[in-house]
């Protein structure tokens, strides 16, 4: 479940491997993102609540209307311009360095990044791994695998 940054929607994953997005004003279903093919595991919306993207159990990065529901077939490529108001997916260009080298797509269970941009002008990304480590990163961290901030 996630907000929209306005607050004004509201994204919710259900085990049919659907997306609904309800209204927080009248509490009226809006629209049902129906494109993952298993349970949808992490939501973020764009910083304008237009578009959400989501990873699932397959796997998949997938992007959405968050107005209609229907899929956005451009993939990452249209979305790279994109401004995320968070960013919890374990998959996806700006946190393919914090897998490390061998790793398969389930050791990474939560993703974060900071809101706030660090002293130094970048943002934080912390992951949670099948091990029990948290581990921070600049983010976008995009160089496989990165070395996680020290200190």
């Amino acid at each position: 479940m996630r907000y929209s940054p306005d607050s004004n929607l509201l994204a919710v994953a259900a085990h049919d491997a659907k997306i609904h997005i309800y209204s927080t004003v009248d509490y009226t279903e809006k629209a049902i993102c129906k494109a993952s093919t298993s349970a949808v595991t992490h939501i973020d919306w764009s910083l304008d609540s237009q578009s959400i993207h989501t990873n699932d159990l397959s796997y998949e990065l997938l992007y959405y209307n968050a107005i209609t529901g229907a899929q956005d077939k451009g993939g990452a490529s249209g979305f790279r311009d994109e401004h995320w108001a968070s960013w919890t997916l374990p998959l996806g260009w700006p946190v393919q360095g914090i897998w490390p080298t061998n790793a398969d797509g389930s050791d990474i269970n939560s993703v974060d990044r900071t809101v706030a941009h660090h002293i130094d002008g970048y943002q934080l990304v912390a992951s949670g791994d099948d091990k029990g480590k948290v581990k921070i990163f600049r983010y976008p961290c995009m160089m496989k695998p990165s070395q996680p901030v020290e200190g």
